[in-house]
């Protein structure tokens, strides 16, 4: 401090700061060092709470007495989305058919849910958090996937009358091993976009703290056996507690990849990259003419979904934040349920 020329900024608008060998400047940057990285703050304290010394132009000179934020709607808004989208489908003479889709597409905006429907659970996605320059915010939008694929197929097993196999078995022996029909659904897609928080500090916008800043390369993906991100602090039993499944392949070495975030900056939004869905689900099921009437049937069904019991991670669900570090990039939730079975009987008449 001792050698930092005064400014006319402070020396003309706080002279209260000034004092105990301190300039007005000097009084400033000693307030602004010890709230750091939360910028803003020391404004809100001389303005508000006159702690230490207000402005010339008194009290609530920058803030308003009767509000902390006022939030206004607007249609400033803008995004893209493009998309390449390829379906192949065939269905065959004896029932079977079979389906294939994918998507590839790219979304970008400003904001992946409008101010006005957004809840508390819905974080910054409606906001903009530096209105002097929108353009901050743009980046591939919350939902962005850049491949889905999906298949499903029904194929009706070729044993009993009428079929290749076993075609000339009687009425008693179709019941048995006629009618079985084999359904699946895969689904498979690339990983959802999420952001590092940035804390409890406020830089910009003192309705919402905004993103940490990326300041360094590091390698998302998710690593299930993750160790701490507080790796070699000395407590074996705090590191233990804090590995597993993770959205960074090395957790300590990408927590080193983010800084605060300075003021009138937003930081990087929608920069790390999670898990997308991968998923089997399976179904068998038997069809049974009634001997009493052919427009009777009943359906047995045998139903199996996740038939991998694979395990997907949710990014919306996680800790990735630099005010909780120990938990760092450590998942909270699965995208996807685990292996559920079912089985159901129909009749049709």
């Amino acid at each position: 401090l001792a050698g930092l020329a005064p400014f006319p900024y402070f020396e003309n608008l706080v002279p209260g700061l000034a004092g105990g060998g301190l300039t007005a400047t000097q009084g400033a940057l000693r307030l602004l060092e010890d709230v750091v990285p939360d910028s803003t703050y020391w404004l809100e304290t001389t303005d508000r709470l006159n702690d230490p010394a207000t402005s010339r132009l008194g009290q609530f000179a920058f803030y308003s007495p009767q509000f902390s934020y006022l939030r206004a709607i607007r249609s400033v808004g803008s995004s893209s989305y493009h998309s390449m989208q390829t379906s192949v489908r065939k269905i065959f003479r004896n029932g079977d058919q079979v389906d294939f889709n994918w998507t590839w597409s790219h979304s970008f905006d400003l904001g992946s849910v409008t101010e006005n429907q957004q809840s508390v659970n819905d974080g910054l996605r409606g906001i903009i958090i530096q209105p002097y320059n929108r353009k901050l915010m743009r980046a591939e939008s919350d939902f962005d996937q850049r491949h889905n694929f999906n298949a499903n197929y029904v194929y009706n097993l070729p044993i009993g009358r009428n079929r290749a196999f076993l075609s000339g078995v009687g009425k008693g022996m179709n019941l048995l091993v006629g009618g079985w029909q084999l359904a699946g659904l895969y689904r498979q897609t690339t990983g959802l976009p999420v952001s590092v928080g940035h804390g409890r500090t406020w830089p910009t916008n003192y309705n919402v703290t905004g993103w940490a800043t990326q300041v360094g390369g590091f390698e998302d993906g998710t690593n299930k056996n993750a160790p701490s991100p507080v790796a070699n602090s000395g407590n074996p039993a705090a590191e233990a507690r804090f590995s597993g499944a993770n959205i960074f392949k090395n957790p300590a070495s990408a927590v080193q990849s983010f800084g605060f975030t300075y003021a009138g900056e937003i930081g990087n939004r929608n920069n790390v990259r999670g898990d997308g869905v991968f998923n089997f689900d399976l179904s068998l099921a038997k069809n049974l003419i009634m001997p009493y009437n052919e427009k009777h049937t009943l359906q047995l069904r045998w139903e199996v979904f996740n038939v991998l019991n694979t395990v997907r991670f949710d990014p919306q669900n996680i800790n990735l934040s630099l005010s909780a570090l120990p938990n760092f990039g450590r998942y909270q939730g699965t995208l996807q349920p685990s292996r559920v079975m079912q089985v159901s009987m129909r009749y049709d008449f």
